[in-house]
């Protein structure tokens, strides 16, 4: 059977799963909530023009984004050999970015904390009862905050699994190092002397194809040497086969 070996445990495929269902929905949500406020009636006093709020890029880009890197890192970590370095800063990079985006969303939405500059609903009238906005729904502007504080949460998750992983990953790394258990790993797997080793994942680059890391069959060592005043040594083992028995004596 055919089996693989790679730089460590593989980035986290199952939350990849879950951030493109997510980033899916909150870029719906999202885009409708940004045309409700751009057909929205305006007040008298515009203190922040469409374009000064970035078009509304605010809205559609973080999870348009979103759904595409995830998509990208779903289809890479399911067909190629990932470092775990990689998933935990991109985690990072999302993590920090989703915690701008949330509340950001949040100050525009409700204005907590008067942070007002590229906010376009401080040029909207106001909404009568609990409506926040007039013709513009609440519930949507909820729901995409709901969804976008579900993606900060499942990026915390990714950051955090990431890095216990790729700690643990680097102990072990040091502790076959010290030990000395380098080369003797390597001839119980397949890199005996004489006999066939296993690819490295460097050669292909950091995504390096599954395929090209295959573990190869067991080599044996070189084969004995001849008796006294007897003929050569046997040869050494190919792929998967051991090698010869020594010469007669």
């Amino acid at each position: 059977m055919t089996r693989y070996l790679t730089e460590g445990p593989r980035p986290p495929i199952i939350l990849e799963m879950f951030n493109v269902v997510f980033s899916a929905v909150a870029l719906v949500l999202a885009t409708v909530y940004m045309i409700q406020i751009l057909s929205a009636p305006k007040g008298p006093y515009t203190p922040v023009s469409w374009s000064n709020s970035g078009y509304g890029a605010l809205y559609y880009v973080p999870p348009g984004l979103t759904l595409i890197i995830s998509v990208i890192n779903f289809k890479i970590y399911r067909k190629h050999a990932t470092p775990l370095l990689y998933a935990l800063l991109f985690a990072i990079f999302m993590l920090a970015g989703w915690l701008t985006v949330v509340v950001w969303w949040i100050q525009c939405h409700l204005d907590l904390w008067k942070l007002n500059r590229y906010c376009y609903q401080r040029s909207l009238r106001f909404g009568e009862g609990s409506q926040t906005y007039r013709r513009v729904d609440n519930s949507i502007a909820f729901a995409s905050i709901a969804l976008g504080v579900l993606l900060l949460f499942m990026y915390i998750i990714y950051t955090i699994s990431t890095s216990i992983e790729y700690y643990r990953n680097q102990r072990r790394r040091q502790w076959r190092n010290s030990s000395g258990l380098g080369d003797g790993y390597r001839r119980r797997n397949g890199g005996g002397i004489g006999g066939g080793g296993y690819y490295s994942a460097a050669r292909f680059g950091i995504f390096a194809p599954r395929s090209a890391i295959r573990r190869r069959g067991r080599g044996g060592d070189g084969g004995g040497g001849g008796g006294s005043g007897g003929g050569d040594g046997g040869g050494g083992g190919g792929d998967g086969g051991d090698g010869g028995d020594g010469g007669g004596g």
